[in-house]
């Protein structure tokens, strides 16, 4: 089979671009030939590098969203794919598929921008229109949560369509692997005799970077063992050391920049917990973090709300916060911190690897009926 992944953006901004990087080398292994379309960025030839036998199709940052667009359905249509897969739902990622000569289009919805209240009530309206087209357009859609995939086959039932289906969760970018023990050790003396903590993510407020911040201001007030280090950037940066300087957490918040390969590896080998900040509302319930499952390499703690997939994730709760409680997180960091070495992970590791997403993908995808295919 010939598979083509559409993605958009920077790998380092643009978590939807796991999803092809992840998928294509299992399917490369199983003997699809595999392209990727995607931004010729250095961060992106960086995150790809591993790639070998994986075609990568480079499209230039050129402004305007049409004429990023246009690029795409131009490098896929040149392939004649048997299955073109659009990791993301946005303006530069609507691809047209009647330009794109494959078999089957199929559009992975990763969260539900029209419910992002940060934004401005037309941009939502915008959006609403957009994913309303999309449901109609394509073949098949992927959803990243079960919310999502609910979700989906509501709006889909209501215009009367009936379109193939998936439920694909985001995966472990590491699986199987270990950082060097030395890297590990000198991590942990870095911020020795205090305890890590550790948040993998881009500073978005809705994100849950503010509350991570008051969380930390909170239990430095109560106990001086830990260093929270935040692994990532975003436009929240500059105001968040802002309020470490201003309240004195220099010794408890650390700004690390954006962690990549064994350096993140060794970071989350190296910490006591974890922290995947989740709220109680739509757009998190529809999200399924990268980061949840990437924390699971620590083996240790995973802090988090019992929304969308985290509830699926853990067998037990003792970790987990109520998201409208004001001291929740603090107060499960907390015991997190004092989780001792005979702790045992409250997950499975071995669950969430892109080869078994990649085979649940795969056995979707040959069973999706002719009739189906635009």
């Amino acid at each position: 089979m010939r598979i083509c992944f559409v993605t958009n953006g920077v790998v380092t901004r643009h978590a939807t671009m796991k999803r092809a990087i992840g998928l294509a080398p299992t399917l490369r292994d199983k003997g699809h030939e595999v392209a990727i379309v995607i931004a010729g960025e250095s961060d992106n030839r960086d995150a790809t590098a591993h790639l070998g036998g994986v075609m990568l199709k480079e499209f230039a940052g050129v402004d305007g969203r049409s004429a990023v667009r246009a690029q795409k359905e131009s490098l896929v249509a040149g392939g004649s794919y048997d299955v073109v897969h659009i990791c993301g739902l946005g303006w530069r990622n609507a691809l047209r598929p009647k330009r794109c000569n494959c078999g089957v289009a199929v559009m992975d919805h990763v969260e539900i921008e029209s419910t992002l209240l940060a934004t401005s009530p037309f941009r939502r309206w915008l959006q609403a229109r957009l994913e309303a087209w999309s449901l109609e357009t394509y073949d098949a859609h992927v959803g990243a949560s079960r919310y999502l995939v609910a979700w989906l086959r509501r709006h889909l039932f209501r215009k009367r369509l009936r379109k193939p289906l998936l439920w694909l969760s985001y995966a472990n970018d590491y699986s199987e692997a270990k950082a060097p023990g030395a890297l590990v050790s000198e991590i942990r003396e870095r911020y020795a005799p205090r305890k890590l903590v550790v948040y993998f993510g881009n500073f978005y407020r809705e994100y849950g970077f503010w509350q991570l911040l008051r969380s930390a201001q909170a239990l430095q007030q109560r106990r001086d063992d830990f260093t929270l280090v935040l692994a990532g950037r975003g436009p929240e940066q500059a105001a968040g050391e802002a309020f470490v300087r201003e309240h004195g957490l220099a010794k408890h918040v650390v700004f690390a920049g954006y962690l990549t390969g064994s350096n993140a590896l060794g970071h989350l080998q190296a910490a006591q917990a974890c922290v995947v900040p989740l709220a109680d509302t739509e757009t998190d319930w529809a999200r399924s973090p990268g980061k949840l499952y990437n924390c699971m390499n620590s083996g240790r703690p995973v802090v988090t709300a019992p929304v969308g997939e985290a509830r699926d994730c853990f067998t037990s709760p003792e970790f987990f916060y109520e998201p409208t409680a004001p001291e929740g997180m603090t107060a499960a960091v907390a015991r997190a911190l004092d989780a001792g070495a005979d702790w045992r992970p409250n997950y499975r590791v071995d669950l969430h690897s892109w080869d078994k997403r990649a085979e649940k993908w795969l056995n979707w995808v040959e069973s999706i009926p002719r009739a189906q295919r635009h």
